[in-house]
């Protein structure tokens, strides 16, 4: 995981404490329009940056109100705010998102993650250090978090497919998101067959670091599971299990702290 390039850049933000709550005689049908209509046209900063912070205002008082809202939005908030060229617009946008990985129960979540989390890996190798390093607090909100399919089939996709540095600070995400769950979570509520798919694609690749990967995340899921490693292994096929039986007795693991959490709690904590 790379070391933060560039910490020159500071913008203002309204903190989560302070975003207040509605009016009793609010109009939210209003407010909904408003919000939409604007991330979806707004092209001035600081009415962009108002519209993220309602968003986020919405979703800490109203949750069913802005899941209605984001989720109908959501591709235009992708390319108008979070991708914006405006350092400091996407730097709102990435608030945002790390409150929304912070805790969320709804069930459009899995699709949300889907469009969210390869942009944040992304992000996590920016050469701007107050982008990484938001981005590096929300990859650690979602490992802490955010259980859910999608979690685990998007992080081995980006380990898989992207290049070094974002395949790097998948794995890491991965691995915290291992570490800091239960067990019985990680086993009983997630499906662990796609996943499997991409292991055994990686031990086959010819690429020896996705070799390695897939090896760390192996043997880091029995470190975990135990006896209980028989559990996950019925998620594959008989070829698979094979392989990745084979690869792990062949495979000197040594377990070693969490570089996203080394990182990242000290930035929480403001050290």
């Amino acid at each position: 995981m790379i070391e933060n390039q560039l910490t020159n850049l500071k913008f203002e933000f309204v903190t989560f404490e302070s975003l207040e709550n509605y009016d009793p005689n609010q109009n939210y049908l209003k407010l909904m329009r408003e919000i939409s209509t604007g991330v979806i046209e707004s092209r001035d900063t600081k009415e962009q940056i108002y519209f993220i912070r309602e968003l986020r205002r919405m979703r800490k008082y109203q949750t069913d109100l802005f899941e209605a809202v984001f989720g109908n939005i959501l591709p235009y908030f992708l390319e108008n705010l979070m991708k914006n060229s405006k350092i400091e617009i996407c730097y709102n946008s990435l608030i945002l998102v790390t409150e929304i990985f912070s805790f969320f129960k709804l069930g459009s979540i899995n699709t949300w993650i889907e469009e969210l989390l390869p942009i944040t890996v992304k992000f996590s190798t920016s050469k701007f250090g107050i982008i990484q390093k938001q981005s590096l607090i929300a990859l650690y909100n979602l490992a802490n978090n955010m259980v859910f399919d999608s979690t685990v089939t998007v992080l081995h996709e980006i380990i898989y497919e992207n290049e070094e540095l974002e395949s790097e600070n998948a794995l890491e995400t991965l691995l915290l998101f291992i570490k800091s769950n239960e067990e019985t979570y990680l086993l009983n509520i997630l499906d662990w067959s796609y996943p499997c798919e991409i292991l055994f694609e990686m031990l086959q690749n010819c690429d020896d670091k996705l070799f390695e990967r897939a090896n760390i995340i192996l043997n880091s899921l029995k470190s975990k599971y135990n006896s209980e490693f028989s559990s996950f292994l019925s998620f594959c096929t008989e070829e698979q299990r094979n392989l990745f039986e084979k690869s792990m007795n062949a495979y000197h693991f040594t377990e070693k702290n969490n570089e996203l959490e080394d990182l990242v709690k000290p930035l929480i904590l403001g050290l």
